[in-house]
């Protein structure tokens, strides 16, 4: 039960303060119970001092005490205080994936978009989830007007997700705007398989059949 567990991990610490795996699950405990802030003060003294040992679990609890933990305080909207904990988690596990996507999404609400995309990126070339990331990314270069580059990753996130209407529907947006019409189409068309009911799907279709099918214009030289 959670009072002999409780016992038999503060009995570990009282040995040894720095026991990585002890204090985490005593944050683990506290968090169950709802005391969020106990929780936190374990997740920090992990963060600051956890002692990582040889081929146990450690260094990954140590990257999930800076996730819990800047998370806490992003939930409480504290943007700056969990930026500071996501980044002192990467000087103690570098090259962390689930650190360095979380610490892209928070860059990413806070505007800080430059910085969410290289560490985004950094997350995506060592081998994070695939379809959040790409379409984090996606998102970051739409919202900087950067539209090939978004429409990349939205391209990559198709073939992970083929049937999101909503994805189809953004991708055919983005086509059609670089001039790429037949592609667009297809995706449209597509996307209004998928969710027939959906209106904007159908105005942009009927949008871009009609700039289709519109006559090329030429010029006649002006009668003397």
């Amino acid at each position: 039960n959670h009072a002999s567990a409780g016992v038999l991990l503060h009995g570990i610490l009282a040995e040894d303060s720095t026991h990585v795996e002890a204090r985490y699950q005593l944050a683990g405990m506290a968090m169950q119970q709802g005391r969020k802030a106990e929780a936190m003060r374990h997740w920090q003294v992990v963060l600051e001092r956890g002692r990582e040992r040889t081929g146990g679990r450690s260094r990954a609890l140590v990257a999930r005490s800076a996730i819990d933990l800047g998370a806490a305080y992003a939930e409480g909207n504290q943007l700056q205080r969990a930026h500071v904990v996501y980044m002192q988690g990467l000087e103690r596990v570098p090259e962390d994936v689930s650190l360095l996507t979380a610490l892209g999404a928070l860059e990413g609400r806070m505007g800080s978009d430059s910085a969410a995309i290289t560490h985004l990126r950094e997350a995506l070339r060592l081998g994070g989830e695939s379809a959040v990331l790409h379409n984090n990314l996606g998102a970051l270069y739409l919202r900087q007007g950067k539209q090939n580059e978004a429409l990349g990753h939205f391209l990559e996130l198709i073939a992970l997700k083929p049937s999101d209407a909503q994805l189809r529907f953004t991708v055919g947006v983005l086509l059609a705007r670089s001039g790429r019409s037949a592609q667009a189409m297809e995706h449209l068309e597509h996307a209004a398989r998928l969710a027939p009911q959906d209106q904007r799907v159908a105005q942009a279709l009927t949008l871009l059949r009609n700039q289709s099918q519109r006559p090329a214009t030429t010029e006649h030289p002006a009668t003397p």
